[in-house]
């Protein structure tokens, strides 16, 4: 008997929850028509709530035809100007930090580098890159590397 009083309590309460969603949800779908948004008018009350003046909405060609007539993605000559420069690092001041510490030969060679300066560990295989130098090779005892062009080996 307990049991059944349990079992309608839980179906009732299911039902009432299932309704409330149901009502929570349909609602707003039905009354689109009423929308209204925030204004901040400069110091008053900023809970102020005016009707929503409907925009009319421009067309697609309308934002083509905006980006089309200029080129976003590209800096102007005047503004290249006024960029820092940047100086070039030389290659031998990277690479003074960074030591072979060892090599692993077989099918697919790992060399193990270490920068003495952040204490970091790498261990590379050929394609990698490391702090901007690209791992070219890999042999007994040896690394090929290359920076901006420039080629460089490392000896254990």
């Amino acid at each position: 008997m307990a049991e059944n009083k349990i079992s309608l309590g839980l179906v009732s309460g299911y039902v009432l929850i299932s309704l409330y969603c149901i009502a929570v949800f349909t609602v707003p779908l039905l009354k689109k028509d009423v929308v209204t948004r925030m204004k901040f008018a400069g110091g008053n009350n900023p809970l102020q709530r005016e009707a929503a003046v409907p925009e009319k909405r421009k067309g697609l060609d309308f934002y083509l035809q905006g980006t089309r007539s200029r080129q976003i993605f590209v800096v102007a000559q005047e503004d290249r100007a006024a960029l820092p420069q940047v100086a070039k690092v030389q290659a031998g001041e990277l690479l003074k930090d960074i030591n072979l510490t060892g090599v692993f030969s077989g099918s697919d060679p790992q060399a193990v580098l270490e920068n003495k300066k952040t204490q970091k560990t790498y261990y590379v295989t050929i394609g990698q890159s490391i702090e901007g130098f690209l791992v070219e090779d890999i042999q007994e005892g040896k690394v090929m590397l290359s920076y901006q062009g420039e080629k460089f080996e490392l000896y254990l």
